[in-house]
């Protein structure tokens, strides 16, 4: 069963997204209408990326994965989630995860494990996409002792390293100490598979 795309209107546009109205036509016909919010800042297939980053060692029962906490206007709370960006104009997605996670933990990536197709984030709201990148950090390198993010102004970041063979329950553990932070929904999902692979 198949819709038509008919037209696509902006209602408002600002310096990040903008809103449109757009038209379709349903399997039995109809003319129907639909609000979306877009991205101003995208250059090819993906908004950006989303980075699965674990620093590996020696004893892979030490191994952890990356999250980044900051404070999210839209939900008026802090929030944990997988270090992320926009892919700046030229980049492909390894390009842009190597970039977005020194810049927001200072990590120097060691090996590009997986990149997905495009996946949309909120196909009933938007046409957001990301690619998920998952890298792996050697925790034994010198720079990845101590790393140093390297923020822009106006960003305000803490990185959080959690066990990876425990992600769910570290994840419920830091929102019950910390309640005033909402785990993101991807960030959960993943951890929620992998407690369910051991099942």
């Amino acid at each position: 069963m198949t819709c038509i795309q008919t037209a696509k209107d902006v209602l408002y546009e600002a310096k990040w997204i903008s809103l449109k109205q757009i038209s379709y036509t349903d399997p039995k016909g109809v003319d129907r209408k639909w609000e979306s919010v877009e991205r101003t800042t995208r250059r090819g297939d993906i908004d950006g990326v989303d980075i699965i980053a674990i620093v590996r060692h020696k004893d892979p029962s030490m191994d952890k994965i990356v999250t980044v906490v900051q404070y999210r206007p839209p939900s008026a709370s802090r929030v944990m989630e997988f270090p992320a960006g926009l892919s700046d104009e030229g980049e492909d997605p390894v390009k842009s995860a190597t970039r977005e996670l020194h810049e927001e933990t200072g990590y120097i990536v060691e090996k590009v494990v997986h990149i997905s197709p495009p996946v949309l984030l909120e196909p009933g709201l938007s046409n957001a996409s990301t690619a998920l990148v998952h890298l792996e950090i050697d925790a034994d390198r010198v720079e990845n002792q101590k790393p140093v993010a390297q923020l822009d102004e106006g960003e305000f970041i803490e990185v959080v390293l959690l066990p990876l063979a425990d992600l769910l329950s570290a994840l419920t553990q830091y929102r019950y100490d910390h309640p005033d932070v909402i785990i993101d929904s991807r960030l959960y999902s993943f951890a929620y598979g992998l407690s369910y692979h051991k099942r």
